[in-house]
């Protein structure tokens, strides 16, 4: 039994030390660059020996100019093989290096921003570092203070906003659409405010030397106090329409250990802003929070919305029928899903959640089906993307024959 257990022990320590995500340090030479500037990249703080290989490689990715996601590099490989072509260079200091010119690696000039990270060979098994996001253009702004999108402060706090550029620029300071500060000529702007309410920032900075405008926004909200309130009777997980009145929606989340919970979206000008407004209500005794919109018919017909768990958190309602995806939303055709809506780009990141408040009900047309009996299910389970060239439910209608010829009763 001792050996045994020994055994076991030994098996899950190893399996657990070749397959774990590790936290890199990326830095590039030029701090600022271009497009088409050649840059080299490093990153340090990979244990290789964790991974079980003695090499890593870049993966890489792209956004255009207004932040879109715009794709992968073409020689990134695939992840179970990625390409020597983006293999880093050990520089035997524990460091590794990777030199590129963006337009060339992307094939494009068309870049705002490019993600990477660094994994073994073959990344299955979490064998890579965390993402890493670099915006690309030699005129930057860096928001020192506060250093999260979204801070919690009591109301009377002063805040000292601060932030650097890279070159000599003019400054101005909005809080909710207001100039509030101002600063001429310089790399380093400093500005106290005093918070009493909820507030939107935008730090807006003009290169002196070229023109280029820099915008970094961020959220200052005073300290969340939901109120304590239950469920509406009747309520379920997920979204709740009312039934006489189409312009009304509830929302519930279960959500334990959690302290508050907000709402960001297109609905009522909230513009994906973080808000007490859209602070849920919390049940303590069913570890939910909920919140009821009304008027919702004023406005856009295509509702889109997030959770904000403990000001951290996005997350799209997990009871969504669909959902859109800041990734792989540009890559479905208008042929197969219509009138998609557009993913609010630089405004959040993450799934989100969508429902249309105008929708009508499905007519089913087979209204007696009955399906098979548990013990009796053949399920091939598919994705439709992968399995069929039209990547569509239509294009799955055209092969049932085919996996009706397998035996199959069931679809997942």
């Amino acid at each position: 039994m001792k050996k045994i257990l020994f055994f076991t022990c030994t098996l899950l320590l190893s399996l657990g030390l070749s397959g774990q995500q590790q936290t890199g340090t990326f830095t590039t030479n030029p701090q600022f660059f271009n497009a088409t500037q050649q840059v080299t990249l490093t990153v340090s703080g990979v244990d290789t020996s964790l991974w079980g290989v003695t090499d890593i490689y870049l993966w890489a990715w792209y956004f255009d100019s207004n932040l879109a996601p715009a794709g992968d590099s073409p020689t990134n490989g695939t992840w179970t093989n990625s390409s020597e072509s983006q293999k880093f260079t050990n520089n035997g200091n524990g460091t590794f290096s990777y030199t590129f010119t963006p337009s060339v690696l992307f094939a494009d000039s068309d870049i705002g921003r490019i993600g990477v990270l660094a994994k073994a060979k073959d990344g299955t098994g979490d064998k890579k570092t965390q993402d890493h996001l670099i915006d690309v253009g030699t005129f930057q702004i860096t928001v020192i203070n506060p250093s999260q999108p979204n801070t919690i402060v009591n109301s009377g706090t002063l805040l000292l906003v601060q932030a650097t550029s890279s070159s000599t620029a003019n400054f101005k300071l909005f809080a909710n659409g207001t100039q509030v500060a101002s600063q001429n000529n310089t790399t380093n702007f400093s500005s106290n405010q005093l918070i009493n309410q909820d507030t939107f920032f935008e730090l807006e900075a003009t290169s002196t030397s070229n023109g280029d405008v820099v915008t970094k926004s961020f959220n200052v909200i005073l300290t969340p106090n939901p109120q304590i309130l239950p469920v509406p009777a009747g309520m379920e997980d997920g979204i709740n329409f009312d039934p006489g009145n189409p312009d009304t929606v509830t929302l519930v989340l279960y959500a334990p250990g959690k302290n508050f919970v907000h709402l960001i979206g297109n609905f009522l000008n909230n513009d994906w802003r973080l808000s007490n407004t859209y602070l849920l209500n919390k049940d303590n005794s069913q570890n939910r929070f909920w919140i009821t919109l009304n008027n919702l018919g004023a406005g856009n017909q295509d509702l889109l919305f997030q959770y904000v768990v403990d000001a951290t958190i996005r997350v799209a309602d997990p009871y969504s029928t669909s959902i859109l995806d800041e990734f792989n939303d540009v890559f479905i055709p208008s042929s197969t899903f219509p009138d998609l809506p557009a993913y609010p780009i630089g405004k959040t990141n993450h799934a989100v959640s969508w429902l249309q408040l105008d929708e009508i009900p499905y007519d089913w047309q087979v209204i007696n089906f009955e399906r098979p009996a548990q013990e009796d299910l053949v399920v091939y389970e598919l994705l439709i993307r992968d399995f069929i060239s039209q990547q569509s439910f239509d294009g799955v209608l055209t092969r049932l024959n085919y996996l009706k010829s397998l035996g199959v009763n069931a679809i997942e």
